[in-house]
């Protein structure tokens, strides 16, 4: 019986301390990850708003450019035919190049809000389970407190649906 109470303090102990510590360093990456997920969107927004600002009125100097290059206005130059070839190729090529890194950019923050979720589902599980052997060590010991929490079924069953899509995907 002694035996069996210290092996039982012994794995109290190891999942206290060995576990514990990771899922507290989890819990901190998940803080760290949800700042740079809203410091990453608010810069999108900010980029995606500067090029909305900045492709109108781009436009507006293309076509007059063009006007003037096709010998509509009076005294076109070989310097503003330069201009405006580099106008076009800005608002043709430049703002596609723009246009899909701003993309790019939706898709990380996306991607990472979903590892989020999923790395948030997972220290939740792995929390579960420290705290489930740590009930069995005190219920072996008969030093068991019970304490009840309150969880969104729904909310459960979402986390699992997320892990399970994202396995599907990595595959």
């Amino acid at each position: 019986m002694q035996a069996e109470q210290n092996f039982v303090s012994l794995i109290n102990v190891t999942v206290s301390h060995e576990l514990r510590g990771p899922l507290n360093s989890i819990i901190q990456q998940i803080v760290g990850q949800k700042y740079f997920i809203e410091t990453l969107t608010a810069n999108v927004q900010q980029l995606i708003s500067t090029l909305s600002q900045q492709m109108p009125a781009l436009s507006r100097n293309s076509k007059v450019t063009r006007q003037e290059h096709q010998g509509i206005g009076a005294g076109t130059s070989r310097s503003g035919s330069r201009k405006t070839k580099q106008i076009e190729a800005y608002c043709n090529g430049d703002s596609s190049i723009l246009w899909s890194t701003t993309q790019e950019m939706k898709n990380t923050v996306e991607a990472m809000a979903n590892g989020l979720r999923i790395q948030d589902s997972s220290s939740k599980l792995m929390l579960y389970n420290v705290e489930d052997i740590l009930d069995f060590g005190q219920l072996e010991s008969g030093k068991f407190r019970k304490t009840m929490t309150r969880f969104s079924i729904k909310e459960a069953i979402e986390e699992i649906i997320n892990v399970q899509q994202y396995k599907a995907v990595a595959q």
